[in-house]
């Protein structure tokens, strides 16, 4: 949808990697994995929670990241109905949240969050579940 809004007036680049960040007084020069450089005034990376992009502007992920105390688990089912098409549906009560998002190609994705004390989460698959 957001994709769809901004089309005519923005450009969107997909399937490629920005590897290469370098700020100038006129704008940012890109490094592209396919594709050479290129420079924009503006560069918004949409490439996810560990992203790369961040990375290349502002360091390992560990200088910035500060805990907040909750935890997020995700997973995404096809076929799921009821099926409310662009529609985010949540519940919440204190400590705990539960959503449901519609995607393309049938699919619905939910996700949970909740209040974890200061012990570190498991890493074992089926210790998470």
């Amino acid at each position: 949808m957001l994709v769809e809004k901004i089309k005519d007036t923005i450009e969107v680049i997909f399937d490629n990697e920005i590897v290469g960040l370098q700020e100038q007084s006129a704008g940012v020069r890109v490094q592209f994995k396919c594709g050479g450089e290129r420079e924009f005034d503006l560069v918004i990376g949409a490439d996810g929670l560990h992203s790369g992009v961040r990375r290349l502007a502002f360091g390992p992920q560990h200088r910035f990241e500060k805990k907040l105390g909750y935890a997020v688990a995700a997973f995404e089912v096809g076929g799921y109905r009821p099926r409310d098409e662009d529609v985010y549906l949540m519940y919440g009560r204190p400590g705990r949240m539960v959503g449901r998002f519609t995607l393309h190609h049938n699919r619905t994705l939910f996700l949970f969050v909740f209040a974890v004390d200061s012990d570190p989460l498991p890493t074992a698959l089926d210790m998470q579940k």
